[in-house]
C-alpha cells in the first residue's frame, strides 16, 4: 500500500480571513479539499467560489456546538441551544447528551440534516463529511453521521483518530482516538470511505511548516488525512489558533517539495471514495 494525503481545510464559510486564505490557497493549486460550515454568514460567499472552482472537494462540515441552527423549527432544538438562541459548547452538549440522549440525538440528527440539505440544494455534491471539533466521533453521533451519509449519497467520512508520539494536547487526543475506534468497531459502515490515519489535531493553532513537514516525511502507509485551520490572520476566527502559520506552510514549497522527495500521491476525498468504489 503507497502513501496518500488529502489535505483538506476545515471551517471554511466561518468568517473573512479564513475564506480568502482558503480561496487564495485553492487558486494557487495548493488545496482541493474544504468542509463547508453551513450555520455561518460567509457560507453564502463559500458557495459562490466553490462553484466556479468545480475541482475542489467539497465536505459538509457538520456543527451543533457553535453559532446558529439552520433548521427551522428552533424550538425542537431547544436541548442544545443557549439562552441567547445559539449552540452551546462542547462540553455541555456531550453533558445534555447524558441527561436526555434520545432527546438530543433526535435534535442532532435534525440539524445535521438541515445542513446537508441547504448545501445540496446550493448545487455543491457533498464528496465527504466531518464535523466542528470532531464531535461526529462521538459514538451515538456517529451512527446519526452514517444515517445521513447513507440517505443523501455522501460516500467518505472523516476518522479523526490521530495517533503519534506528539506530547500535544494527549490526553484529548486520546479521547478521541478511543472514542472514533469505539466507533469504528462497533458501527462499521463498509460503505463508507474512511481514512486511515489522521494528522492536525494535536498541532491545531500552532501547525507551522516545520511541524507539517516533518509529518509528511513520517507519512504512514494508506490515506491520511491533513487537516488544517489557515487565516490571514492569527486569533481570527479563535485567539489560540495562529492561522497565519498553516496559510504559510501550505503557500510555501518546502512541504511539496517533501511530498515529492517522499513519493507521496496527493489525493482528494472525492478521488479516494470513487477509487474505493470501483473496488467494491
Amino acid at each position: 500500500m503507497n502513501k496518500k494525503l488529502i489535505i483538506n481545510a476545515d471551517d471554511y464559510g466561518i468568517c473573512p480571513s479564513v475564506n480568502y486564505a482558503v480561496e487564495n490557497l485553492i487558486k494557487a493549486g495548493k488545496l482541493q479539499d474544504v468542509s463547508v460550515l453551513a450555520n455561518f454568514p460567509l457560507f453564502e460567499n463559500a458557495v459562490d467560489f466553490l462553484l466556479r472552482h468545480p475541482d475542489c472537494s467539497v465536505g459538509i462540515h457538520l456543527n451543533v456546538v457553535e453559532g446558529s441552527a439552520v433548521f427551522a423549527a428552533a424550538d425542537k432544538l431547544k436541548i442544545l441551544l443557549g439562552g441567547d438562541g445559539r449552540f452551546v459548547n462542547l462540553n455541555r452538549v456531550l453533558m445534555r447528551y447524558a441527561r436526555a440522549p434520545f432527546a438530543v440525538s433526535k435534535a442532532v440528527e435534525a440539524e445535521w440534516r438541515a445542513q446537508i440539505e441547504i448545501l445540496l440544494n446550493s448545487g455543491l455534491k457533498i464528496s465527504h463529511a466531518d464535523s466542528h471539533q470532531h464531535i461526529h466521533a462521538f459514538p451515538p453521533f456517529w451512527n446519526i453521521l452514517t444515517k445521513l451519509c447513507r440517505e443523501y449519497g455522501i460516500s467518505a467520512a472523516r476518522q479523526p483518530s490521530e495517533q503519534n508520539e506528539i506530547r500535544l494536547r494527549r490526553a484529548a487526543g486520546f479521547a478521541l482516538r478511543q472514542a472514533a475506534n469505539v466507533s469504528r468497531t462497533f458501527s462499521p459502515n463498509r460503505n463508507l470511505s474512511l481514512n486511515n490515519h489522521f494528522l492536525g489535531f494535536k498541532r491545531v493553532g500552532i501547525y507551522g511548516e516545520t511541524e507539517m513537514v516533518a509529518d509528511v516525511r513520517n507519512l504512514k502507509n494508506g490515506v491520511t488525512e491533513l487537516c488544517v485551520h489557515p487565516s490571514l490572520d492569527d486569533g481570527i476566527p479563535y485567539p489560540a489558533i495562529r492561522g497565519t502559520l498553516e496559510y504559510e506552510a501550505l503557500s510555501g514549497s518546502k512541504l511539496w517539495k517533501q511530498i515529492v522527495e517522499s513519493e507521496i500521491e496527493l489525493t482528494t476525498w472525492a478521488k479516494f471514495s470513487n477509487a474505493e468504489a470501483r473496488k467494491n
